[in-house]
């Protein structure tokens, strides 16, 4: 009798067949090899759940406007605007379509009309959400950026969380992607009182220890005062300008309103959170500034135009000489006239 032993390692009765395995253990090992190197490349491309947009930036940030950049997170007190960007940058070889982009402000912001580029021909707006719909309308053609610029108020405390998402089509399918940007809203705090002294053609200011500081000379009779969140703007009336100083009293400019038709005699002055508006009393109309004193438009309303005010989405406007008071929307547009009394001078807004 034989005894054959037999080893999973060696087989000493047919070295061919071990060849053959030899050969065949190889082989596999090679394909798997570049199954798995197949796989690395493909992965980035088609993704796991779609087309790539690895070459597609999308971004959402808001303006610093103490380091003069985009950010991904800012403070900004309550009843100042603040603004923000959305950009999508395309960096492959065809274009997008059917881009769709979806802004959900959070309960402490509020949209202003006015930003840069804010597409409003392709914008709706559904309560806080702001939606702009480029289907058949602008392609991202490669190597462009798309660009959104709007601003929001600022309307209570908190931290909160502002995220915009975007759809789009390209040939290998839709993309899409979402970012965010915060701001925490600060409780507005008073610093200092300004004060308009007419016939002595200053103005003053009084700090929270009460002590009054100035005089500070400006020009002829001034008559009203606005802040836009950075600088003192004065309405000197007789001169038929206006005025812009810094906090500590320095003249900064100054912006004649008379329109080559004096006297206009500027009355009133209110700030919508991107704009300057005046009050023109002699001259039956308002104007409307941007923050480097260029006169944006012109807008007529009753006689007598004497008080302005803001109620953080219209302009209101005191015509003492028609006994009526008007609300105006930020682009100038009448949207109704209020019957009052006897010639009046003053408004204030009673907020919630």
């Amino acid at each position: 009798m034989k005894i054959i032993l037999m080893s999973s390692h060696k087989d000493v009765r047919n070295p061919q067949k071990k060849k053959a395995q030899k050969v065949k253990r190889e082989i596999i090992g090679k394909v798997f090899i570049s199954l798995i190197v197949i796989s690395l490349i493909l992965i980035p491309v088609i993704g796991c759940d779609g087309p790539t947009q690895q070459n597609v930036i999308f971004e959402k940030q808001v303006w610093d406007p103490d380091t003069h950049q985009w950010v991904e997170e800012i403070e900004a007190q309550v009843c100042t605007n603040v603004r923000f960007s959305i950009n999508i940058t395309n960096w492959e070889n065809y274009g997008l379509t059917n881009v769709i982009v979806v802004d959900t402000l959070p309960d402490c912001l509020e949209y202003v009309p006015g930003g840069i580029s804010e597409w409003a021909n392709y914008m709706e707006i559904v309560g806080n959400e702001l939606t702009w719909n480029f289907s058949g309308g602008p392609v991202i053609a490669p190597d462009d950026t798309l660009y959104i610029d709007f601003y929001a108020h600022v309307i209570s405390a908190g931290v909160n969380e502002n995220c915009a998402n975007f759809t789009a089509t390209t040939p290998q399918g839709e993309i899409s992607d979402t970012d965010c940007a915060t701001v925490i809203g600060e409780p507005y705090e008073s610093d200092v009182i300004w004060v308009a002294n007419s016939e002595s053609d200053n103005v003053m200011k009084i700090d929270t220890n009460d002590n009054v500081l100035g005089p500070y000379q400006v020009g002829s009779y001034p008559r009203a005062l606005a802040f836009d969140g950075t600088n003192i703007w004065v309405a000197n009336s007789w001169d038929n300008e206006v005025m812009t100083l810094d906090t500590n009293g320095n003249i900064l400019d100054t912006c004649d309103v008379s329109a080559n038709n004096p006297p206009t005699h500027p009355s009133a002055l209110a700030f919508d959170g991107t704009n300057i508006w005046v009050a023109n009393v002699q001259r039956a109309n308002v104007m409307k500034l941007d923050t480097n004193g260029n006169i944006l438009d012109t807008y007529d309303v009753g006689g007598g135009p004497c008080a302005l005010a803001f109620d953080e989405t219209n302009i209101w406007v005191c015509n003492f000489r028609d006994d009526n008071v008007m609300k105006l929307d930020t682009n100038g547009n009448i949207l109704y006239t209020y019957d009052v009394g006897s010639a009046p001078y003053a408004l204030v807004v009673e907020f919630e």
